[in-house]
């Protein structure tokens, strides 16, 4: 029963550990260059939010306006 459950431990430590690993990994290269941080700045820029009135959409009577 004891070594059943190491075993569930191990397998579990092991997984997290992969997926920690992987996960920084794959993150490494995602760092974008001057252009590609340009571009990606003007389209953040360029969105809009709409706001919409709160004509009992919303049931809470604080919220006025909503995105």
């Amino acid at each position: 029963m004891i070594l059943k459950y190491h075993k569930n431990i191990i397998t579990i430590v092991s997984a997290f550990i992969f997926f920690v690993l992987f996960f920084s990994y794959s993150a490494m290269g995602s760092v974008p260059n001057k252009e590609d941080e340009g571009k990606i700045l003007n389209k953040v820029y360029k969105l809009q939010i709409p706001f919409i009135e709160n004509k009992g959409q919303i049931k809470d009577k604080n919220v006025k306006y909503y995105a």
